[in-house]
């Protein structure tokens, strides 16, 4: 008897027995194996092996459907410098913040404006520059960005209570300006960032479209063009809900794995559309906001 490495050939059919595919001398003995067992013992092994093979290619077709289910983030080319650095700093700064500035007096806000006077000097000169949000695929990031947020609604109160303080003074003008200003922050501190930050500047977004359209008929009509031709000049950019999704799926995909996170998504999908519908109903009312505001102020 020959042997043919981990089993025992009949010496009359060694040749043909090991002869079954005409590239076998680059086969590893374990398939060698299993080419002899499949030849000499028929239909079981066969269909063990079959199973295994399915097995195996059912494992491989749910890792490249992972692979190319989990869509990659849209490329964000970073301006340099970037004020998006500068605005979190200096929200980090901000101090005395009212409980409620819609509900704040005058007082309370002129005391607020007061202590933070040079850190909101230092905003507007933050917004002369591009802004976009650095995302970083770790998980460090991933912990990090929802405590950023913190900092950055520090910043739109101080904005915000700018505006109101503006408006109780009885000074329209000065009021519209500010909420203008808001709305131009609340672009520049979401844009190529996840769907946290997308829903944080919404929120200030919306208050300032919606004071504003309040303030239009206290406007002239050269107030109303001169506000219109800064909304044009701040680029507003309609958020693309889709592009924000995707970042945060790209950043789970990094730290968890495609495979993980595709599971994960499957098994919250109901959870994953209901957060889908909310960012969209908060998008069409900024929408509607912004468009009231601006049709007034056009009808001037």
């Amino acid at each position: 008897m020959k042997s043919c490495g981990l089993t025992t050939c009949d010496p009359k059919n060694y040749e043909r027995d090991t002869k079954m595919s005409p590239e076998r001398s680059a086969f590893c003995p374990f398939v060698k194996f299993w080419l002899w067992e499949v030849h000499m013992r028929g239909g079981k092994t066969a269909s063990f092996l079959v199973g295994i093979i399915a097995v195996v290619a059912l494992l491989l077709g749910a890792m490249a459907y992972a692979w190319l289910a989990t869509p990659t983030a849209p490329k964000v080319v970073l301006p340099d410098p970037n004020a998006y650095p500068l605005l979190l700093w200096l929200g980090e700064k901000v101090e005395g913040v009212p409980e409620d500035v819609s509900q704040a007096d005058t007082e309370t806000l002129r005391a607020f404006l007061a202590a933070n006077g040079k850190t909101l000097s230092q905003i507007h000169e933050a917004l002369a520059m591009e802004s976009v949000v650095p995302v970083e695929y770790t998980a460090a990031y991933q912990q990090s960005a929802t405590n950023n947020v913190g900092p950055l609604k520090q910043v739109a109160r101080l904005l915000w209570a700018d505006a109101r303080l503006a408006g109780m003074d009885g000074q329209p003008p000065e009021a519209a300006r500010n909420y203008v200003t808001l709305i131009e922050y609340a672009q520049k501190t979401s844009r190529g960032g996840l769907a946290v930050h997308l829903l944080s500047s919404l929120a200030y977004e919306n208050l300032a479209w919606e004071a504003l359209h309040e303030l239009t008929p206290l406007l002239t009509e050269e107030q109303s063009e001169n506000f219109l031709d800064q909304l044009t000049a701040i680029e507003y950019r309609e958020p693309n809900m889709d592009e924000y999704l995707s970042r945060d799926l790209a950043l789970t995909t990094a730290v968890q794995g495609r495979f993980a996170t595709l599971m994960a998504r499957r098994a919250m999908q109901a959870q994953t559309a209901a957060f889908e519908k909310s960012i969209a109903e908060t998008i069409a009312k900024n929408q509607a906001a912004r468009e009231q505001a601006q049709q007034a102020l056009r009808a001037r």
